[in-house]
Formats: structure tokens, C-alpha cells, sequence
């Protein structure tokens, strides 16, 4: 007796997100927002306000307020550290802020580790962080995008080397937001197949 061919479809590479929730969202954007010094004419550029460029001229190249943000969503990074079963270590902090019309030239933030932005202040009509695949569609050839549904109080983390990009911001409204990069490693347990410990190791001095 013959047997009939069959057809599989299986997707061998994976690119996990991880979208976080903060809880207690209105006393911790207070917080959140009041580390930064919106008004800091050095941090004033015709397409966004942002720290990045003056952070890393400091001796770790992280924001002054890092040990403060970190104290701010301790829960929540100890939940990432425990998903990707390893420790994470804050490499970059900084905080960014879109007016009317600005917006963020496509980037990445690198070949390895995951990055993250936390909508801070997102109004409706505010879109999120848009992702390019790093690849095309294979039958139409045309570029795959990702835009994650995302609202004030969320955190999207991401694969650092994905090209991604925000854009205009049309309304009168602020677009808010806090951006971070970290590399993960595994922990020793992870490492031996065991249960994850999840610890957190900012590398504070």
C-alpha cells in the first residue's frame, strides 16, 4: 500500500520579547520621572530630548540615577533575570523624551545581550518602538515589522541587535521613555541544567 507524502511547517529560530507590566504604575512613574533633568540644555536635540550622549561620558558610561532605577524595578528585573535563567548585568541606562514631530532614527544597540524601553509617559495616539526583522519575507521580499502593543507602565525587552526606531510623535502630548541595555549570563545552575537561580548582578561599584 502506498503512503502519502506529507507537508511540515516548523520555524527553527526564535527572537523572544518579554513585556513587563509594572505594577503600582502611578507612584513609580513619579519616581521614575523624577531622576532626570528634563531641562538640561545639553540633553536638547532637534529630534529628542535625551541623556544618552552625556552619560557616556561618565567612568561607566550609565546614568547617575542608575542605583536609583534599578532600587525603582528591582521586582521586575529579578522576574527577567529569572526568564532568561541567568544574571543581568546594566551596561547603559538613559532616559529619552519626544515632543511634537520628533522622533528616532532606525539603530541598534549592538550584536549581543537584550535591550529594553519603558513607556514612561504615552499618550493615546502615541505608537510604540516599530522592529525590523533580521530578515525578509521569503515570498512577498518585502521587510517584516513588528510594532507590540504597548501602553504607559509597560516594558518591552528586546534582542539588542534588532534594528528598531520610533516614530513622529504626532500629538502635543510627551512620548516618555526609559531605554537600557544588559548582557545576560547564564548562572551557574542554568549552566549545569539545574533550576535557575535568577540573581540579580548589576555590577554597582
Amino acid at each position: 500500500m502506498s503512503q502519502k507524502s506529507k507537508i511540515q511547517k516548523f520555524e527553527p529560530f526564535s527572537l523572544p520579547f518579554f513585556k513587563i507590566t509594572i505594577g503600582n504604575w502611578k507612584t513609580r512613574k513619579a519616581q521614575l520621572l523624577e531622576l532626570v533633568n528634563w531641562n538640561d540644555p545639553e540633553c536638547q536635540f532637534v529630534d529628542h530630548f535625551t541623556d544618552f550622549h552625556k552619560n557616556v561620558q561618565t567612568s561607566d558610561r550609565r546614568a547617575p540615577y542608575t542605583a536609583k532605577f534599578i532600587e525603582i524595578l528591582k521586582p521586575e528585573l529579578a522576574s527577567f533575570a529569572k526568564k532568561v535563567e541567568g544574571n543581568i548585568h546594566l551596561t547603559g541606562l538613559w532616559a529619552q523624551r519626544y515632543q511634537l514631530m520628533q522622533h528616532m532614527e532606525p539603530h541598534t544597540h549592538g550584536s549581543k545581550g537584550y535591550s529594553a524601553v519603558l513607556y514612561a509617559e504615552m499618550e493615546e495616539g502615541h505608537e510604540p518602538t516599530v522592529f525590523w526583522a533580521p530578515y525578509q519575507d521569503p515570498i512577498a521580499a518585502g521587510d517584516l515589522i513588528h510594532r507590540p502593543y504597548a501602553k504607559e507602565g509597560d516594558m518591552i525587552l528586546f534582542p539588542s541587535m534588532l534594528i528598531h526606531y520610533a516614530s513622529n510623535n504626532l500629538t502635543q502630548a510627551n512620548r516618555t521613555i526609559f531605554s537600557f541595555n544588559c548582557d545576560v549570563q547564564p548562572s551557574q545552575k542554568s549552566a549545569q541544567l539545574s533550576r535557575p537561580s535568577g540573581n540579580l548582578n548589576f555590577l554597582q561599584k
